[in-house]
């Protein structure tokens, strides 16, 4: 009994490998506004490299969409009197018609994760500005009030490419 009270009472053993927390730093602390400071610096410049991600993304599937349709359009009847190099591929022409329209739908999802992480770091950093006790002076809380009209047309943009690809398939197989 004497020895279990001893082992329960002594000190909880440190292990070296694990770093000790730093405590807190206060409100009003310069070093915590820093750091802040330059985090919110850091995600804003992700922010805006994940927008043009975003956007890239949409050029490109409306580049191909574009390219690889002209050119299965120009390509699927052969010339009179034009020989056939695979003969046997022209009957699977139609489906090559589906190409563009997976490829939207990759970089259509790749954009779409873009804009769900801009989401998430554009939420981290209105609770920074919470916390810094900037309530009306933060971006992202005067960006949350503006219409999101560069969103919505994105969307527009996204919607239309799909459904020009999926008429453009839909007129092969017909």
């Amino acid at each position: 009994m004497v020895g279990s009270q001893s082992a329960t009472n002594s000190p909880p053993a440190i292990d070296p490998s694990v770093a000790p927390e730093p405590p807190p730093l206060e409100p009003n602390n310069e070093n915590r506004i820093a750091f802040h400071m330059a985090e919110f610096s850091a995600l804003k410049s992700e922010i805006a490299e994940l927008v043009k991600v975003a956007s890239s993304n949409l050029q490109y599937a409306l580049a191909l969409s574009g390219v690889i349709t002209a050119w299965l359009i120009s390509s699927k009847a052969p010339k009179t009197g034009e020989e056939l190099l695979f003969p046997a591929a022209q009957k699977y022409m139609n489906y090559a018609f589906c190409l563009p329209l997976l490829l939207s739908a990759v970089f259509g999802m790749l954009a779409l994760a873009a804009y769900c992480r801009m989401g998430e770091k554009g939420s981290y950093l209105r609770a920074i500005e919470d916390r810094l006790r900037a309530r009306d002076l933060g971006w992202e809380r005067r960006f949350e009030a503006r219409p999101r009209t560069l969103g919505s047309l994105y969307g527009a943009a996204w919607f239309g490419l799909m459904v020009f690809n999926l008429i453009v398939v839909w007129l092969a197989f017909q």
